[in-house]
Parts: structure tokens; C-alpha cells; sequence
């Protein structure tokens, strides 16, 4: 996330989407809105808890107990999107789709000849 903060401060540019899901959800949105209004309360409610912060003053200014920087999120967390890192590098992107494709077109043509 970092990275797209530098990138968002460096490229200007109207809307940047953090990891997948995010791009997701706007999409949701967008094509169906009080669906998504429905869902997002649902989300919103499960990411909520009913007790007092464990740490007022939180991480902002120093490093959590032990040197840890991360949040305590019970879920599974994704440290590394991959939507992310291609929208912030489309030219290793292209390049990847493109390798990507010239090697299963290669395979196809060689299981058609066999």
C-alpha cells in the first residue's frame, strides 16, 4: 500500500484502487448500487467490534508491543496484491501478459502438430 501512496504523490491521477478488492467493490457499486449499499453494511458491521481499544494511542507515532507495525485483523490478509503491482507497473505487466501468451500460443501450436 505504501507503494501506491508514492506512486498516487508522484502520477496524480483522479482514482487508484488498493488491491483488487478495492477495484471490485467500485465496480459493484457502480453497476448495482443498492445491492451493494445491502453488502456493504454487512461488511461494515463484521469488520466492527464491541469493546474498548486495546491501545489509545495506537501505532501512529511508534512501532505496536514487540516492534510490531501490523494490525491485529482476525481474518486472512493479503500482505501483496497482484492488481495493485500491475496497475502500478503496466509496461512489467504488458511484458508478462505478453511472454505469458507467446508461450501458451507456442505450447497450442505444438499439441495441434503432434
Amino acid at each position: 500500500m505504501a507503494n501506491a501512496i508514492v506512486q498516487a504523490a508522484v502520477h496524480p491521477q483522479r482514482d487508484i484502487y488498493i488491491g483488487g478488492g478495492g477495484r471490485l467493490m467500485s465496480s459493484a457499486q457502480r453497476m448495482a448500487p443498492r445491492t451493494f449499499d445491502r453488502i456493504a453494511r454487512t461488511m461494515t458491521a463484521q469488520q466492527q467490534r464491541d469493546e474498548p481499544a486495546r491501545h489509545r494511542d495506537g501505532a501512529l507515532y511508534g512501532a505496536g508491543l514487540g516492534g510490531r507495525v501490523a494490525g491485529e485483523h482476525l481474518g486472512y490478509v493479503m500482505r501483496r496484491s497482484f492488481y495493485t503491482r500491475s496497475v502500478l507497473h503496466p509496461l512489467t505487466t504488458a511484458a508478462v501478459v505478453a511472454g505469458v501468451g507467446l508461450a501458451a500460443a507456442s505450447l497450442l501450436g505444438g499439441l495441434r502438430r503432434s
